[in-house]
């Protein structure tokens, strides 16, 4: 990540890990409030303590807009099929690959945002850059 930071910084990018980290929930419909991040509960080095990037693997949720930003609605389908993200646009990703005929493939994604409705461009590069990292890591390491 760093040679990355260093190369696109240079190419007037910069794809640094913003300073501030908030995050916000919705109350009722439309209400959003800012909230602290929860306390840490498992023993062992917290990377966003450290400015590191968290990586996770699980399924990523995709739908209309309608039902991504309905945060009961996420709950339930989180809870019920294990999804850990959603993302509005990963249905048309998906039937691009199936429509190419692709049985395996992986699908790596920098995550900007909470879901609380409202949405920053400030973690895009940032986020792109830890995804590129992970995938760059991943096929130099095949």
């Amino acid at each position: 990540m760093d040679q990355g930071i260093e190369s696109l910084y240079n190419s007037e990018l910069d794809c640094r890990r913003p300073a501030e980290d908030k995050l916000y929930f919705t109350v009722g419909e439309k209400n959003v409030i800012e909230a602290s991040h929860p306390e840490k509960t498992t023993p062992g080095l917290e990377r966003r303590e450290y400015g590191l990037p968290v990586l996770r693997f699980g399924t990523i949720g995709g739908g209309d807009e309608s039902v991504m930003r309905d945060e009961n609605t996420r709950h339930a389908i989180s809870e019920q099929y294990g999804v850990c993200c959603f993302d509005s646009g990963m249905d048309q990703v998906l039937e691009s690959i199936e429509g190419n005929r692709k049985e395996s493939y992986i699908i790596i994604k920098g995550i900007v945002d909470y879901g609380y409705g409202m949405s920053t461009k400030e973690w895009q590069p940032y986020a792109a850059l830890c995804a590129a990292s992970f995938a760059k890591h991943l096929i130099l390491n095949i």
